[in-house]
């Protein structure tokens, strides 16, 4: 599986609305996986990279960029596929799906 059949699949596990209800831009597919920026969420929450591990499930990793600092807010790891959405709503407080 390449790079980007990979970080579609993740964002297809969200639903097809999940693009449109997080204020997804600037998709990039990488190794393992996928980044995007996000409308600005909880704690300044405005990008995630989520990747796939080696135990077939993924990490998901919370950043808040700024021009003058980049943070990692928070993670989480060996998230379950049906688990995404609650995990990156808990994070984030943005909905996933209707």
């Amino acid at each position: 599986m390449t790079n980007l059949e990979i970080a579609n699949t993740i964002i297809s596990q969200f639903g097809k609305s999940f693009p449109l209800l997080v204020g997804m831009k600037n998709p990039v597919a990488i190794e393992q996986g996928v980044q995007f920026n996000i409308s600005k969420a909880k704690q300044g929450i405005n990008k995630v990279v989520i990747t796939l591990n080696g135990r077939d499930t993924y990490d998901l990793n919370f950043w808040r960029i700024t021009t003058k600092a980049t943070k990692e807010i928070t993670a989480a790891g060996d998230i379950y596929n049906d688990q995404l959405g609650d995990v990156f709503e808990n994070i984030t407080g943005l909905y996933t799906h209707f």
